[in-house]
């Protein structure tokens, strides 16, 4: 469904919050084209200072089960 970008940002921002209070670990898919497109990166840059709140992990890190 198609959404302005405050709408976006609120949604994910909900989401990761949901995922992490439960245990969770968030992924984000935000594409550079779709991030441009949609506002210039301005929704992306307001997403990336909310998320500094919260530790990251790089995928490399994450280990699967066997």
């Amino acid at each position: 469904a198609a959404m302005y970008p405050d709408q976006w940002l609120d949604l994910v921002k909900g989401q990761v919050e949901t995922i992490i209070k439960n245990g969770g670990v968030a992924t984000i898919l935000a594409h550079p084209a779709c991030m441009e497109i949609m506002d210039g990166f301005e929704t992306f840059q307001k997403l990336c200072r909310f998320l500094r709140q919260f530790k990251s992990v790089s995928m490399k890190d994450i280990q699967h089960p066997q």
